[in-house]
């Protein structure tokens, strides 16, 4: 009997949410509270349409009279954060997304808890610092339950993380003002200005450029790199030119294992544009790495003509041989590769060595 009881009262709690539903988009805002008052939360929050429950949506379209009847419910605390759906939304983290600062106050002043994060683990500050809304963004900073800013998705990205990676100066702005860590560094190994050098925009580099020169970089970390390697890595050309003009070494090894400079990246890389100008600036294109690689060995294998006439027209010379005995003449002739060959042959001094080695 008690079984039948709580099935009946089940099927009716859920006939009185979707009653509420219809009076919810029609605006009859008393005939809603009056199908909810009585249901239990449960009910209320598995009740949805399109994944969102009646909370859920009025937070979405900025129904602040929706917001203010369903308050009154005896059960609000228990559904004010709910994020039972798909990818975990909660009403707050949807008025985030939606820019609305208004809806944002009052739902976190109701007991909406701004660091309660989605399914990819993205809370209220991620969200609006990738939106660039500061007012959002600083009313949350001002408000929130913990000390650190630096709090991590799944992918260990912070709200400076995202704020570089969209090129929000403000919000990134507002961040450092509230102690953000922008060496932090995520999952895949990027701290928040490997991120700027992604964009390629000096102007924002030159922003938060005082603050990377203050901290020494340690030589000792596997895969540590200098902005210089990461930008010509990458060919971000215009940061590559920046750094230059601030007087960045323009032959410093990216780290005391690999000892490769941004010269090295430019051609590993195939990026002409960053190893133009690094030759501009004075990259010498003989260094060699710790294998005993020259830029000229990577340029072979970027089986990229221009490349190779950059370093040839910059003192580069394709007969340095690395540990193994092998220069970059060697590797195009074992690698078979054939751009690199007739490029070589152009040249006498290349052109004995080839004859006299079978290339």
């Amino acid at each position: 009997m008690a079984t039948k009881f709580l099935s009946r009262y089940k099927f009716g709690a859920n006939i009185s949410v979707r009653r509420a539903f219809r009076a919810y988009k029609v605006k009859e805002y008393e005939a809603m509270f009056n199908s909810l008052k009585h249901v239990k939360p449960v009910n209320f929050i598995t009740n949805k349409e399109e994944d969102m429950s009646i909370l859920h949506d009025a937070a979405y379209k900025g129904d602040f009279e929706c917001i203010d009847v369903l308050k009154e419910l005896p059960y609000f605390e228990e559904i004010i954060n709910d994020n039972t759906n798909v990818h975990e939304w909660t009403p707050l983290l949807w008025a985030t997304a939606k820019n609305n600062f208004g809806m944002v106050k009052k739902l976190y002043k109701l007991g909406g808890n701004m660091i309660k994060p989605k399914k990819d683990g993205l809370t209220c500050l991620h969200i609006s610092a990738t939106n660039n809304n500061v007012h959002i963004l600083n009313y949350l900073l001002e408000n929130r339950p913990t000390k650190s800013i630096d709090i991590e998705n799944a992918e260990g990205w912070t709200p400076a993380h995202f704020a570089a990676f969209m090129n929000a100066y403000d919000s990134l702005n507002l961040l450092i003002e509230h102690g953000a860590n922008l060496w932090h560094k995520h999952q895949h190994n990027h701290d928040v200005f490997e991120e700027i050098i992604r964009s390629n925009d000096e102007n924002f580099l030159g922003c938060v450029y005082d603050i990377y020169t203050s901290k020494k970089r340690d030589l000792t970390q596997k895969q540590s790199y200098s902005l210089m390697h990461l930008a010509a890595g990458t060919d971000a050309f215009k940061i590559v030119e920046f750094l230059a003009s601030q007087g960045e070494n323009i032959n410093q090894i990216c780290n005391y294992k690999d000892k490769a400079t941004p010269l090295h990246f430019a051609m590993l890389s195939n990026n002409f544009s960053s190893g133009k100008i690094l030759l501009k600036w004075g990259a010498k294109p003989n260094l060699q790495d710790n294998l005993g690689n020259t830029p000229y060995h990577f340029a072979v294998t970027s089986k990229n003509r221009q490349l190779l006439q950059l370093l040839e027209d910059h003192k580069g010379n394709a007969l340095i041989e690395n540990h193994d005995g092998m220069n970059a003449i060697d590797l195009a002739g074992i690698e078979n590769i054939r751009a690199a060959k007739l490029f070589f042959l152009n040249y006498p001094k290349y052109k004995t060595f080839m004859a006299e080695n079978g290339y």
